[in-house]
């Protein structure tokens, strides 16, 4: 994704929750924090869009109907498959991307690595994605600075075993239904225990 592509603007008044498109990550708060921080959060959000149009792209209806990818976003794809022009399908993909963001697309990107990885795919569902697929996705996305803002969510994770494994799911494509399973169970460890702490309170 180019920085022409990006519009600082674009989604300013965008709500919260699993649209990772917005500034923060599943009601974590920007009190504080630079705008140069939240454009490179957004901006990471984008190209990982960008990253998920990429590989919806040469995989069958069946498989987007699988994973839950919206009619919409599905109309786009198959209109991208016929368009020969580089410069046209470039702005078919802003389209999709466009579409997709308006959905819960960190579940489709889960469903995503499933194929990749060999494993049956979860049947779509209406329920948002939770904080911790969120809060996964964020963490392969964002590098650092989203587990920067992930231990000050939940100060009592372990950092060295979150940027592991988030260096694991980056490391093999093939392997990333697996990895990113483990990642996922770390981070509903991390929550769950925070959940519990603040309970006790």
């Amino acid at each position: 994704m180019s920085a022409g592509d990006y519009d600082e603007n674009e989604h300013a008044s965008l709500p919260r929750g699993s649209d990772l498109s917005v500034p923060t990550i599943h009601g974590s708060q920007d009190w504080g924090r630079s705008r140069s921080s939240i454009k490179r959060e957004r901006v990471g959000n984008e190209t990982a869009l960008n990253d998920l149009v990429a590989a919806l792209l040469p995989l069958s209806l069946e498989r987007w109907e699988q994973m839950g990818v919206p009619e919409i976003a599905i109309d786009k794809l198959l209109d991208a498959k016929k368009i020969k022009s580089y410069t046209a399908k470039a702005r078919q993909v802003r389209a999709i991307r466009a579409s997709l963001r308006d959905a819960d697309w960190t579940q489709i990107r889960f469903r995503l690595d499933q194929y990749n990885s060999g494993y049956a795919i979860t049947p779509p569902t209406e329920e948002p994605a939770s904080d911790a697929l969120v809060w996964s996705e964020q963490l392969i996305i964002q590098g650092d600075s989203g587990l920067a803002r992930f231990m000050e969510e939940y100060p009592n994770a372990d950092r060295k075993r979150l940027r592991q494994l988030v260096r694991n799911v980056l490391k093999s494509p093939t392997k990333r239904g697996k990895t990113r399973l483990q990642l996922d169970r770390a981070v509903v460890l991390y929550l769950g225990e925070h959940i519990e702490e603040a309970d006790d309170q």
